[in-house]
């Protein structure tokens, strides 16, 4: 666990970096590594909270917000939870808060899949 501010603030700048490539190698590890599309989407043909988050982020450090809303319009929700995370260091520390963290990524899941459905 990364434990200074400086430390979080340095990975999600990294992060950024990374994201900023054109030819970003995370997205061809995800390919190669069979992540990408999902599990969920490949075989059930439904999204996660995270589906199009990759391409999202892509286009939200190049600053083309719109882009980057339709990739995933959680994008910038999770682009300010990142940055809150990186200043607080805030950690899931008891069992409720895990339950409470799933089950927003299971209602998140679903409103992505209400938004924005597979063709």
């Amino acid at each position: 666990m990364i434990r200074t501010v400086a430390g979080r603030l340095g990975l999600l700048l990294a992060t950024a970096a990374l994201a900023w490539l054109p030819a970003n190698p995370l997205v061809r590890a995800e390919a190669l590594l069979g992540l990408s599309p999902g599990p969920l989407e490949r075989y059930l043909g439904i999204k996660n909270l995270f589906s199009g988050m990759t391409e999202g982020m892509h286009q939200l450090v190049h600053g083309e917000l719109g882009k980057a809303l339709d990739a995933n319009f959680l994008t910038p929700l999770v682009a300010c939870a990142l940055i809150a995370w990186a200043v607080t260091g805030a950690r899931l520390e008891t069992r409720r808060h895990e339950i409470l963290a799933a089950a927003c990524f299971v209602g998140l899941s679903m409103l992505v899949n209400l938004v924005h459905p597979l063709p």
